[in-house]
């Protein structure tokens, strides 16, 4: 049996973060408690969030899940800060979520 599935379109970024919509898109997935941890969430102003290693963090955690054990069944373990994150990535050569930053 085929199920319907309504395609979801969130608009998060133009090099620079739209905060609303990546709020929008987080609780979606169900990331809502990863997100309020978040430097970007509690800024004050634009030149307060790093868009770069956010938005590659947010795509590399989309594309995996990754936001908190539960989220994927084979996640029980995540990186916390953003640093972290990047570096796991770049020491395992995991390139692809790096076009975010400056394309999505």
């Amino acid at each position: 049996m085929v199920e319907w599935v309504e395609p979801k379109v969130f608009k998060i970024a133009e090099t620079r973060i739209n905060r609303d919509s990546v709020i929008d898109f987080l609780k979606a997935l169900g990331a809502d408690e990863w997100m309020e941890k978040q430097p970007w969430f509690h800024a004050r102003g634009k030149d307060d969030i790093q868009d770069s290693s956010t938005l590659i963090e947010i795509a590399g955690r989309a594309c995996y899940k990754s936001f908190g054990a539960g989220l994927n069944p084979n996640i029980t373990k995540i990186r916390e800060d953003n640093k972290c994150y990047v570096h796991n990535d770049l020491t395992k050569g995991d390139g692809s979520t790096y076009e975010h930053s400056s394309t999505s």
